[in-house]
């Protein structure tokens, strides 16, 4: 394991712009604070898993909350899919997540 805290951030990075119901909203970037020198091998799949501190700076919206779409593209970084219609522009109110 040469340089964990860059294999941390690789495995981190594809949890980004996808919605988490662990984080109630949808993971826009992440600060990686810290790793504990000591972790656990697991021999079976040749892992390392090391105890990370991370601070995940979260999008949170709620059900009836209204997002504004522009060319398919909410909030600058969301992309938008209404009815199809991936260049949608207009208002969508959230209805369920």
């Amino acid at each position: 394991l040469n340089d964990p805290e860059l294999a941390i951030t690789k495995k981190l990075e594809k949890y980004l712009f996808k919605y988490s119901y662990r984080l109630g909203g949808l993971p826009v970037c992440f600060e990686l604070l810290g790793v504990h020198p000591v972790g656990k091998i697991i021999c079976d799949n040749e892992s390392v898993f090391l105890t990370t501190s991370v601070d995940f700076y979260v999008f949170a919206f709620a059900i009836s909350d209204v997002i504004d779409s522009e060319q398919g593209i909410s909030l600058g970084v969301i992309y938008t899919n209404v009815n199809g219609n991936q260049d949608y522009t207009g208002k969508i109110k959230v209805v369920d997540i």
